[in-house]
């Protein structure tokens, strides 16, 4: 558990390994994945569940959103930038 590269968290829950990673360019993105904890390596699986953090121009949250609005494990880590969160 702990920081492993610069805006890259490894970490785990009772239940799931999450990983958190941020982002910032011209837009602040940050995203949270969990799987199982013995699939956190795999990234290019299709077995994680993201959300994306939105926040204001103040640093509020404004929402936190699943990708294409789904809470099933049915997302690639490594695409989670590529998915609609609405």
């Amino acid at each position: 558990m702990g920081l492993k590269q610069p805006g890259l968290f490894y970490g785990s829950t009772d239940q799931y390994s999450q990983r958190i990673s941020q982002y910032a360019g011209e837009v602040y993105d940050e995203y949270i994945g969990e799987c199982l904890p013995q699939d956190q390596h795999r990234q290019n699986h299709a077995i994680w569940r993201i959300r994306r953090i939105i926040y204001d121009g103040a640093w509020n949250i404004q929402a936190i959103l699943y990708a294409n609005r789904s809470k099933e494990f049915t997302f690639i880590w490594r695409d989670r930038a590529t998915y609609a969160y609405t």
